[in-house]
């Protein structure tokens, strides 16, 4: 049986304690107190990232399953529950025969500490400029966690050089107990 009046007196400590400690100022988690009380976190990070360059062609002859293409590299920062350095390789693009919709394979890499991961996501952008992926972090804070991403190309971000950019959103869900061994 499970007893409400310790788990919400457990709740108020990690609770004080992340205020003293100054770690929840600028984060958007939701702990998740009626599912699993001792810290399954749903987090957003809001993201800025723009593109840096590409990698080099790959030279033939190309390894099976590997379309031989450039890699794209973007770079930028991370703020809310793990604020830091961001960089992203879009390892696959490839476009609809219109352009409308582009599918992308990147891995998105957060640099902050004891809370830095790499994500491996998929997923799509339009040629309006909106994205949206999912994923799952491969490496670092929160391995094994589902990702989802979110993003909108716009122009002139704060923080980012003049030119394209893009804002965004990874929201790193929930701990999911079906998904425990």
């Amino acid at each position: 049986m499970f007893n409400w009046k310790l788990s919400r007196l457990n709740d108020k400590l990690i609770d004080d304690a992340h205020n003293a400690f100054g770690i929840a100022g600028d984060c958007h988690c939701t702990r998740l107190r009626r599912i699993r009380p001792h810290g399954a976190l749903q987090c957003d990070h809001v993201i800025t990232k723009w593109r840096v360059g590409v990698t080099p062609p790959a030279a033939a002859p190309f390894p099976p399953g590997d379309p031989g293409q450039n890699i794209i590299l973007f770079t930028g920062f991370a703020g809310g529950d793990a604020p830091g350095a961001f960089a992203a390789e879009v390892l696959y693009r490839k476009a609809s025969s219109d352009g409308s919709i582009a599918q992308l394979w990147p891995i998105y890499k957060v640099s902050s500490g004891n809370r830095s991961f790499t994500a491996l996501i998929q997923g799509g952008s339009t040629a309006a400029g909106l994205g949206l992926l999912e994923g799952v972090i491969m490496d670092g804070w929160r391995t094994g966690a589902r990702v989802r991403v979110r993003f909108q190309a716009m122009t002139n971000c704060d923080g980012a050089p003049a030119g394209t950019c893009f804002k965004g959103t990874i929201r790193i869900l929930r701990d999911n107990p079906e998904d425990e061994h």
